[in-house]
């Protein structure tokens, strides 16, 4: 059981034409049709294809991330995959996802408060915040991670978060522009923002 998600499709279909708008500028038509027809959708993924990417996204977790409130481990589910317990879980996910529902179980979290080396236990800055998901609910935002990071519906500058794509080369892509503006004898300009305490 699940808690169906809700989308309005007028404004769905607005973010999507915005999107596409701004990646399309400058592009012949064949060019934009062709690339939509090579990435993969976010939706219409077949039952069975789903549970592949479940498996996948389980195989690339590792044993040490800690568990929610139910104390379940990756370790624990990797261990019952062969087993029919392991393979209705796969199944049952696989299905919550393919239907676009989030089960409640899945919403559970708890915030625990870790002490920093170092630092005043009396002050809240001293306190570092971990919320702690249940690994089958992480899995379940892993395969959705993975399927956007695949559709290209991310901005195509963006880097946090997105593999492949490292802070370096967004710093490296700056600094050669700033260095291709300077030798045409332009002038640069750089902002840095850091959000305190934000982490």
């Amino acid at each position: 059981m699940g808690v169906p998600l809700k989308t309005d499709n007028k404004k769905k279909n607005g973010l999507i034409k915005d999107h596409f708008e701004w990646r399309n500028e400058g592009r012949k038509v064949d060019e934009i049709e062709e690339e939509k027809e090579r990435y993969p959708r976010l939706t219409g993924i077949s039952q069975e294809k789903m549970e592949v990417l479940v498996r996948k996204a389980l195989a690339g977790t590792s044993n040490k991330s800690v568990p929610g409130l139910d104390r379940i481990w990756y370790k624990l589910i990797k261990r019952v995959l062969d087993l029919e317990l392991g393979r209705e879980l796969i199944r049952d996910m696989a299905k919550n996802l393919v239907n676009g529902k989030i089960p409640k179980e899945w919403q559970h979290s708890k915030i625990v408060m870790i002490p920093k080396l170092g630092k005043d236990h009396n002050k809240t800055k001293g306190w570092r915040p971990k919320n702690l998901i249940n690994c089958i609910s992480k899995l379940g935002e892993k395969v959705v991670a993975d399927r956007l990071q695949e559709s290209s519906l991310l901005y195509r500058h963006q880097f946090g978060l997105v593999k492949g794509r490292l802070a370096t080369e967004a710093a490296l892509r700056v600094v050669t522009r700033a260095q291709r503006c300077m030798a045409a004898e332009g002038a640069v300009g750089w902002n840095f923002w850091d959000v305190k305490g934000g982490f």
